[in-house]
């Protein structure tokens, strides 16, 4: 159960992380209007995800919650733009796989 959490955590970051840097890395206006909305379903994911750790399980694994996203975004940093762009196409799919991950039981 743990383990899925974390995993989600992992996931969500790396989303997060991915479309975070999709946008600020778009060459042109029409890259970044494009990666916009992804990139605000993420950040707006990893919020919630945050949130709903806290109350579902205590404020200790909350914080632990932002460790996992940071992680995340950590290791898609060091991904190569194509990879990154992957992954920020994906997110939709790659999102709801965490969120499952997340509330699973």
């Amino acid at each position: 159960m743990i383990m899925l959490k974390v995993l989600a955590g992992v996931l969500m970051g790396a989303v997060a992380g991915s479309a975070a840097k999709s946008l600020v890395a778009g060459e042109d206006e029409q890259q970044m209007r494009a990666y916009q909305p992804m990139a605000t379903i993420a950040a707006v994911s990893a919020i919630a995800f945050v949130i709903y750790t806290g109350f579902a399980y205590s404020a200790v694994f909350a914080f632990a919650a932002i460790g996992e996203l940071v992680v995340g975004a950590l290791i898609i940093g060091f991904l190569p733009i194509g990879a990154r762009l992957v992954l920020t196409n994906a997110a939709p799919v790659f999102l709801v796989a965490a969120w499952i991950m997340a509330v699973a039981r």
